[in-house]
Order: structure tokens, then sequence, then C-alpha cells
């Protein structure tokens, strides 16, 4: 069997936004208010590649774009869901299956 060695596991935010459609202010924004903050990071978030992104970021950034664009949840929704999901996943965008019912979304 063939061994895989060369695999992408960061990502920086140009890489992020292009992949998930979301803005450089959206990710920005989201990340001072605690919502969603990549997984690696420095303190000061300024400096060059100061937010590196994992797969798994990408995966749950890529289902808040969904939500968000195609099911239009509002930002105060899917804070609501984010504290409801963190009881069963610290990683609840990327590894639970979501369901959207009159723009809520459901596990």
């Amino acid at each position: 069997m063939n061994e895989v060695t060369n695999i992408v596991r960061f990502f920086g935010a140009d890489h992020i936004q292009r992949l998930t459609g979301l803005s450089a202010f959206q990710l920005r924004e989201w990340d001072k208010a605690g919502f969603f903050a990549p997984q690696y990071a420095y303190e000061n978030r300024r400096v060059a590649s100061g937010r590196v992104y994992s797969f798994q970021d990408l995966v749950g950034l890529r289902t808040l774009a969904v939500l968000s664009k195609t099911h239009r949840i509002r930002l105060p929704e899917l804070k609501k869901t984010a504290r409801s999901l963190s009881q069963w996943s610290s990683t609840p965008w990327s590894s639970l299956t979501l369901y959207v019912l009159n723009r809520e979304v459901h596990f």
C-alpha cells in the first residue's frame, strides 16, 4: 500500500476564504467574538499567518457558510445552536449531522 505523505493539514485565511466563500471580515469578527476561532493562532492575530486553520476548522466553516448563505440562518441563531451543540461535541460544526427546519438548526 502506498503511503500518502503530501497531506495539507493547515490552511491560511486566504485559502479558507476561497474554499468557504466567507469573507476575511467575517472570519476576523467570528474570531474576535469567540464564535469560531482558528485551531492554531497567535495571541497577536495581526501578524502574518496569525490565523491558521485546521482541516476540521475548514469543514466547520464550510458548514457555517452553507447554513448562513444557503439556509439564511442568522448569527444569533447560529450562536444559540453552538451553545446547545457544545454539550455533545467539542467540534460540533464538523462532527455532527445537522438539519435545518424553518430556519432553525437541529441535530
